[in-house]
């Protein structure tokens, strides 16, 4: 897995490293504001991340916005 040293801001978790992660399931959301298709995941990711945190799922969002207004 990559550094995540580039990540420019952390919400709703302290900022993660990549030794911190070792040994567990890592799924990286990329979405952006405005994407009928990313918001219609958004509810799917929540409860993947819900149900398996007990088991290792740790789910990273990196937002990529596509347009200034996002």
């Amino acid at each position: 897995m990559p550094s995540l040293d580039g990540a420019v801001q952390w919400l709703n978790s302290q900022p993660l490293s990549v030794s911190a992660l070792k040994g567990k399931v890592i799924l990286v959301d990329f979405w952006t504001y405005s994407c009928i298709n990313c918001i219609r995941a958004i509810p799917y990711v929540k409860a993947w991340a819900e149900k398996y945190k007990d088991q290792g799922l740790v789910v990273i969002g990196v937002h990529a916005p596509e347009f200034a207004f996002e």
